[in-house]
This record gives structure tokens, sequence and C-alpha cells, in this order.
């Protein structure tokens, strides 16, 4: 394994959990938008819809670099420069590395989310004599940010082969090497 080879692989972990833990604050900024459109101010509305759109913008030009750009930006950064030139001895294969990355993500989220989505289930549960529907809860972006991190959480466990072969499907259509 190359030194760039082992930088691909980090910036792509640090890419794929960044991926995961930033989908949280799209509920906040949502809810931020509720809160400014009742009280009837237009100006913060505009303020955070395009705070909003930065935000995503934002996040898709750093999801572009550090998982399918992984190469372009190592070169940028000079992360290679000065390393020793030569093989690293490891001899395990980059999607075997991958896959345990994504499966201790996966572990990861879903221990980080699950216990919180039962609880604002229990808590839903306990107050719903006072909701009449759910989606009218203040607990409603929560509940489901956390029951989807959960199920990503397992989605990514369960079905680590295929995450991992569509980061290396990017990997090779983005660079297909000499021919």
């Amino acid at each position: 394994m190359e030194i760039k080879s082992l930088w691909i692989i980090i910036i792509r972990v640090i890419g794929c959990w960044f991926l995961l833990s930033s989908l949280v604050a799209i509920p906040e900024l949502l809810t931020d938008v509720i809160f400014f459109g009742r009280n009837g101010g237009t100006e913060g509305i505009i303020l955070w819809l395009l705070f909003i759109i930065f935000y995503i913008a934002f996040f898709f030009f750093i999801l572009r670099f550090t998982i399918f750009r992984t190469p372009c930006l190592i070169e940028k950064l000079g992360l290679a420069r000065g390393m020793p030139e030569g093989n690293l001895e490891v001899n395990i294969h980059r999607s075997v590395i991958l896959r345990i990355a994504a499966i201790v993500i996966g572990s990861l989220l879903l221990v980080d989310n699950l216990p919180l989505f039962i609880k604002d289930i229990f808590q839903y549960w306990q107050v719903r004599e006072g909701y009449q529907n759910i989606l009218k809860s203040q607990r409603t972006p929560w509940l489901f940010l956390y029951g989807l991190k959960a199920l990503a959480g397992y989605l990514l466990l369960y079905y680590n082969r295929q995450a991992v072969n569509f980061i290396e499907l990017k990997r090779k259509t983005s660079n297909p090497g000499p021919k």
C-alpha cells in the first residue's frame, strides 16, 4: 500500500463520518425557519434560508472532495509530499479497511442514536394526551432524525460491502488509470 492510498482511506473515512454527523444540523436549521415563520420575521426567514443554502453548498463541497475527489484533495494539500516513496508493508486490501471503517461508523451511529430514538418515542407516549398528532410535537424532527441515523447505522452495518463497492466504483470511474 502506498502512502497516497493510506491518505485516501483516511480522508474517505473522515468524509463518511462528516456526512453522517453533519445531518444533525439540518433539523435544527429547519426548526429555526419554522420558528421565524410563525413569529412573522420575514427578514429572519430569508437570512436563515440563505444560511441553509450556504450550509448545504458547503456540505456538498466537503462531501465531494472527501469522498469522490480524494486524490485531488491530497494533491492540493500536499499530504504525500515529504513522505518516503515506495510501499507500506500492509497486506490488507483497501476494501477491507473501508469495510472495517464502515462497520465501526455504523456501530457508532447505531449505539449513539438508538437510545435517543427510543427515549423520544417513550417521551412522546408519556405525553401523548397533550398532542393530537405526532406532527405537531416539537420533538418530532428529533424523533425522525434519531430514527434515521439509527437506521443508517444499521444499514451501514448490514450493507457495508455495498457501501464499500459504491465508494470503490466512484474511485474507479473518476480515476480510470492508464489504458
